[in-house]
């Protein structure tokens, strides 16, 4: 079990990692290791990882000597340790405001080069220097389902697609985006739009699965999700839950 700092409140949320577990189709432009053939399990280790946060200086109001408050710096993540392999599950778990979100996103890429500890992270013992080599590597989908509300759901897919399977050739890309929205159970609402708070769409449900299929749309051998069920009711959160074999990816809570 990996444990954050600081708790801040008492509702407990859970963050979740896929990790293929069979040989999968990666396709290229996102292969991992010098394009050399895609291992058939992965190792992720994380060792010693620690992230602290450098606030700016601040000007003091109503000061005649222009006094600057120097804040102290804040310990979001402090000496994580832990290593997670294909077939077996690791809990992120702890109160809002803890850090796993910031773990979440340093394991998958999601952070400046500034802010990344090449020493921290290593995936089949071979350690990441830069985020951009876990971007290959890590598809991550956020708390947040950054969709466009106007586009349908097979739109969205096609539209991820087109970036990040560039050397397929339409077609490919098309027959590629049929799969996924039949494996997502979203072929159905291919042409309804994806929606928002303000525009009527597809389900909760369904539109999590669509951020889903736009990060999983490279088939990445390891997926990161961050509180996929939040907001969700317990139908749809099984329902969701119920992908892990559908993909041959081991669940990671």
């Amino acid at each position: 079990m990996v444990s954050c700092l600081k708790p801040q409140s008492s509702n407990e949320d859970d963050s979740v990692i896929l990790f293929s577990t069979s040989n999968s189709s990666i396709s290229p432009s996102s292969s991992s290791f010098n394009h050399s053939p895609p291992p058939s399990s992965y190792k992720l280790s994380i060792k010693n990882l620690t992230y602290t946060l450098h606030p700016h200086k601040t000007i003091i109001p109503f000061s005649f000597s222009h006094l600057t408050q120097k804040p102290h710096p804040i310990n979001i993540l402090k000496s994580v340790s832990f290593v997670a392999r294909t077939s077996e599950i690791v809990a992120v778990v702890g109160p809002s405001g803890t850090g796993k979100s910031t773990l979440l996103r340093i394991i998958a890429g999601r952070v400046k080069d500034k802010d990344f500890n090449p020493k921290t992270i290593s995936i089949n013992d071979q350690p990441m220097s830069t985020p951009s080599h876990l971007r290959k590597i890590c598809g991550f989908v956020s708390q947040e389902d950054n969709l466009l509300p106007l586009l349908t759901v097979k739109e969205t897919l096609l539209f991820s697609a087109k970036f990040r399977l560039k050397e397929m050739t339409p077609k490919e890309r098309e027959l590629r985006v049929e799969n996924l929205m039949h494996e997502l159970g979203l072929f159905h609402v291919q042409d309804s739009f994806v929606g928002d708070e303000e525009n009527r769409g597809v389900s909760g449900g369904e539109r999590k699965r669509v951020s889903i299929g736009v990060d999983m749309i490279h088939n990445p051998p390891i997926l990161v999700l961050d509180e996929p069920t939040s907001g969700l009711d317990s139908t749809s959160a099984l329902h969701l839950k119920h992908f892990q074999y559908i993909f041959k990816k081991e669940l990671f809570l």
